[in-house]
């Protein structure tokens, strides 16, 4: 929610301040986009790698 509410702020700001932010730090935003994208899948892998590769024998129980 802070990142929405992050985004939509820069609409208030002046737009040569918003010009001169973007045309200097764009790469690193880039950068960050993607690492964020890659943690994720990491993360998603990992946990997915965490689970059981064998399935659970259901033991039949009364009735």
């Amino acid at each position: 929610m802070f990142f929405l509410a992050l985004a939509y702020s820069l609409a208030l700001l002046p737009r040569s301040a918003t010009d001169a932010f973007a045309s200097d730090w764009w790469p690193l935003l880039v950068v960050l986009a993607v690492g964020w994208q890659v943690g994720m899948v990491w993360l998603f892998i990992r946990l997915v790698s965490l689970q059981s590769t064998t399935p659970r024998r259901r033991v039949p129980g009364p009735g």
